[in-house]
């Protein structure tokens, strides 16, 4: 027997082996042993995990994206954006106060125009 026939040799015995194999692995009892209440029970406990792990995020994140943990005012916030195109963006910014015109494009910010002091 050559190297090439040795996996197909060991293949046909696999095969003609495997009925018989098939009935002692697999047990072949006609059905499935295991209890709906088994199943419902793991689904339940899944939910109850997926649905726990989404409060915690929620609680953890208080709805939005971390802040500053110290809890001091923020200095700097997203006051209105209008997409011009698919890469291009402007954007009113506010920076202690005073507004900033910025257009966010691929090429990077370009600060357009300074405005006023906010009271």
């Amino acid at each position: 027997m050559t190297r090439a026939t040795r996996p197909g040799a060991a293949l046909l015995l696999l095969v003609a082996a495997s009925p018989a194999a098939a009935q002692t692995i697999g047990q072949a009892s006609g059905g499935p042993d295991i209890s709906i209440w088994r199943v419902l029970g793991a689904l339940l406990f899944c939910l109850l995990l997926a649905a726990g792990a989404a409060f915690a995020l929620r609680t953890r994140l208080r709805g939005t994206l971390p802040t500053l943990k110290s809890g001091a005012p923020r200095r700097m916030r997203l006051v209105e954006s209008l997409r011009l195109s698919h890469q291009t963006d402007l954007c009113i910014v506010e920076v202690d106060g005073e507004e900033i015109l910025v257009a966010a494009s691929p090429q990077g910010p370009r600060f357009l125009q300074r405005g006023k002091k906010m009271p």
